[in-house]
């Protein structure tokens, strides 16, 4: 799970168990990263509902997951231990 990120890349960051920034726009075909970087908490990226990383994965402080934005349209994140997280992706 862990990657680099890439200068510039658009990224969502776990930390104090809120999605940051909690919208975030981008453009077809790019790739958003998300990177735990909260301490002792885990945490999964769920879009429209589907783990990112699989069934039952989850994200410990310091790893990374990339999404590739392929179509156009509005996603909603959300992390399965903190059903308060919420953050959206707007593809267009």
């Amino acid at each position: 799970m862990a990657a680099a990120v890439p200068a510039g890349a658009p990224q969502i960051d776990q930390i104090n168990q809120i999605f940051s920034p909690s919208r975030l726009t981008v453009k077809v075909g790019d790739t958003v990263y998300f990177l735990n970087n909260d301490n002792g908490v885990v945490h999964s990226v769920n879009i429209n509902g589907k783990n990112l990383l699989g069934q039952n994965a989850q994200m410990k402080k310091g790893d990374v997951a990339a999404w590739k934005a392929s179509a156009a349209g509005s996603y909603q994140i959300t992390c399965d231990f903190h059903p308060a997280m919420a953050a959206s992706i707007t593809v267009q």
